[in-house]
C-alpha cells in the first residue's frame, strides 16, 4: 500500500510586496522529498507529524 502525503506552509501577509515564488520555498527551509520527509517530520508538533504517525 501508498500513501502520499503532502503539504505546504506558508505564512501570508497583504501587505507583502514581493510575491512568494518557489525558489523561496527551496532555499528557505527547503522542500523535502522521500525518506526526508518522515526523517523531518515524524515526530513534528503540526499536521504532517499526526498524519505520518497514524499512518504507522
Amino acid at each position: 500500500m501508498r500513501i502520499a502525503v503532502g503539504g505546504i506552509l506558508h505564512e501570508t501577509s497583504t501587505f507583502a510586496t514581493i510575491p512568494t515564488r518557489l525558489a523561496d520555498f527551496e532555499s528557505g527551509f527547503g522542500i523535502y522529498r522521500d525518506q526526508a520527509i518522515l526523517e523531518r517530520f515524524a515526530e513534528a508538533n503540526m499536521c504532517i507529524g499526526g498524519f505520518l504517525q497514524g499512518a504507522r
